[in-house]
């Protein structure tokens, strides 16, 4: 087995046992919007630093920066689910293109694409939104 997936099922493993998440409100009926809101709040409050474009920011800037790119591509019509918001908003910068990276308090650094799915997987298993 690869290292790079040994790390990234422990962090997996360390969100499931550190990190417990909170089950969102009762399902109103608009599940993307509840998972990328609870994704936007989860960044924000997640004390992790994210790199953008070679600099580090904070869990609120990030938050705050994706989701204005969000707003952004929602009225192009590109977002439509949780994994479209991980694609468009919050993986990448499109003005570079390069990945942003997620530093948490483990120490881990992972890209927050991978983050963030993993953090949504977890979500559904929770909620049975599989």
């Amino acid at each position: 087995m690869k290292k790079c997936s040994v790390i990234f099922r422990s962090l997996i493993l360390v969100l499931l046992l550190v990190l417990p998440l909170p089950l969102p409100a009762a399902d109103t009926g608009n599940t993307a919007e509840n998972e990328i809101t609870f994704l936007l709040e989860y960044i924000k409050t997640s004390g992790c630093t994210f790199q953008r474009n070679g600099a580090w920011f904070t869990a609120v800037d990030a938050a705050e920066h994706i989701n204005k790119k969000y707003l952004y591509f929602l009225k192009q019509g590109k977002i439509t689910t949780a994994e479209d918001f991980i694609q468009y908003a919050a993986s990448t910068s499109s003005v570079s293109g390069k990945a942003y990276t997620v530093h948490c308090r483990d120490g881990a650094r992972i890209e927050s694409a991978k983050w963030l799915t993993a953090t949504l997987k977890i979500l559904r298993a929770k909620s049975g939104n599989l």
